[in-house]
C-alpha cells in the first residue's frame, strides 16, 4: 500500500531560471497503475485533475489495470504520438528505467507519482523526477497519534481490557517503527510499553463476549487467553481483511463500540468499496455498470447474495443501489463511521501538486539540476 503523508519530493523550488518559453500544448499523459478511474470522490485522480488544471496542463488519463507490459506498451505508443510528458504510476517498479530511457530517446519528461523509484533511475534523465512517500515519518505519525491516546494512567489502565498491565496488540505486517513510536511517549509517562501478542497463535484467535454492568462487551484474544487490545497495521488490504473478520463477529460494526477493538492502519487511501465488492463480485459487477440506476431498487437475485454478506457493514439492509453506494466506501469513511479507530491522513493535494508543478517546470524547460528537494509533513 502506498503511504502518502510525509512526502518527500525530488522537485518544486525553481531557482531563479525563467521559463524557457510556454507549456507544450500537446496533452501530457497520466498513467495510472489501475484503471485511471474515478470511483470515489476523495481521490488522488481527482487531486491531480485539480493541479494540472492549477498549472494549465492539460492531460489525458489511461489505466494499465495491474498490467506492467501494457503500462509499457501504451507509454511508448503515447511517446511515438509526441505526447508532451508522461506522469506514471508504475504497476512495478523494476519497469522505471525502460520508461526513462524510452522518454529520453524522444526528449520527454517524465514525472514517477506514488511509487518506489530507484534513485539512480532517476539521476539517470535530466528530465525525470520522483514524487513519493516516506514512510518512516507516517508510521511515526501514527505512533504519536496512538500514544496520545493512552500516554496516561488513567487513559492506559482503560485500554488495558483485561487488567494486566499491559496493552496487547495484534500485528498486521511489520509495524515496529509505529511501536517504537507509542513505546517512546510511554516510557516518557513512565507507562508500561505495548506489547504484541503471540504470533504463532495469531491464527487462532477467538471471541469471547464477557458481561459488564449487564452490557455485553466483545473481547478477542490468543489461544493463551491474552486479550488483543489493539490492532496496529502497515497494510490497509490486509487491514480490510481484519476488519471484514472482525464484523462476520459484529465487531467494529457501530459506533457505540460495545464489541470493539481499536484498529490502526498506516494510509487511508485503500478502497473499503472496492474490497467488498472483491467479495461479492457479481454485484460489484453490476454496480460498476455505467448504465445502472442508481436510484432503483436492487433486484431480489443480488439482495440473496449482499444478505450472504451481511456482516460487510450491515449489507442486509440495503433495498435499493444508491443505499449499497452509501454504505461501502473508502478507509477514512470507515474511520469517520467508527470501525476503524485512526488511520494517518493522506495529502493527496500536497502530493499531486507537487506532481504537477514538476511536470510544468520541466515542460518550460527546466531539468532537474534547477530544482530542490523539500521535505514536509501535512496532518489533515
Amino acid at each position: 500500500m502506498k503511504k502518502l503523508l510525509a512526502i518527500v519530493l525530488s522537485l518544486v523550488m525553481v531557482l531563479g531560471l525563467a521559463a524557457c518559453g510556454a507549456i507544450n500544448e500537446t496533452d501530457v499523459a497520466v498513467l495510472w497503475s489501475g484503471d485511471g478511474i474515478v470511483h470515489v470522490p476523495d481521490s488522488l485522480i481527482n487531486a491531480l485533475e485539480r493541479a494540472m488544471y492549477i498549472e494549465n496542463i492539460s492531460y489525458a488519463h489511461y489505466g494499465a489495470n495491474g498490467d506492467q507490459a501494457a503500462q509499457t506498451a501504451k507509454a511508448q505508443e503515447l511517446l511515438n504520438g509526441n505526447c508532451a510528458g508522461l506522469v506514471v504510476e508504475l504497476v512495478d517498479a523494476s519497469a522505471a528505467q525502460t520508461i526513462v530511457d524510452m522518454a529520453k530517446a524522444k526528449n520527454v519528461p517524465v514525472v514517477f507519482l506514488n511509487c518506489e523509484v530507484d534513485a539512480a533511475v532517476v539521476k539517470s534523465y535530466a528530465k525525470c523526477v520522483s514524487v513519493n512517500s516516506d514512510d518512516a515519518s507516517v508510521t511515526t505519525v501514527l505512533g504519536d497519534k496512538i500514544a496520545e491516546s493512552i500516554a496516561d494512567a488513567k487513559k492506559y489502565a482503560a485500554a488495558d481490557l483485561d487488567g494486566d498491565g499491559v496493552i496487547r496488540y495484534l500485528a498486521l505486517g511489520d509495524v515496529s517503527k509505529i511501536a517504537d513510536a507509542v513505546n517512546a511517549k510511554l516510557a516518557d509517562a513512565k507507562l508500561a510499553a505495548i506489547a504484541p501478542v503471540d504470533a504463532a497463535s495469531v491464527a487462532e484467535l477467538k471471541v469471547t463476549t464477557v458481561t459488564e454492568k449487564k452490557t455485553e462487551y466483545g473481547r478477542l484474544s490468543d489461544k493463551n487467553g491474552a486479550v488483543v487490545e489493539m490492532i496496529l497495521s502497515d497494510n490497509d488490504v490486509a487491514m480490510l481483511e481484519q476488519l471484514v473478520a472482525l464484523q462476520s463477529n459484529d465487531f467494529n460494526a457501530n459506533m457505540l463500540k460495545t464489541h470493539f477493538v481499536p484498529v490502526y492502519t498506516v494510509g487511508a487511501d485503500a478502497d473499503y468499496k472496492a474490497y467488498v465488492f472483491s467479495k461479492i463480485p457479481a454485484v460489484g459487477a453490476a454496480f460498476a455498470d455505467s448504465k445502472l440506476d442508481k436510484t432503483s431498487a436492487i433486484p431480489e437475485e443480488v439482495i440473496e447474495q449482499i444478505r450472504g454478506y451481511s456482516n460487510l457493514l450491515k449489507l442486509a439492509t440495503m433495498e435499493k443501489w444508491d443505499d449499497l453506494e452509501k454504505a461501502v466506501y473508502t478507509t477514512r469513511n470507515v474511520v469517520g463511521d467508527g470501525r476503524l479507530t485512526n488511520a494517518a491522513a493522506e495529502d493527496l493535494d500536497g502530493l499531486a501538486g507537487a506532481a504537477a508543478a514538476a511536470m510544468a517546470q520541466l515542460l518550460k524547460g527546466n531539468t532537474t539540476e534547477n530544482i530542490v528537494a523539500v521535505s514536509y509533513i501535512t496532518v489533515k
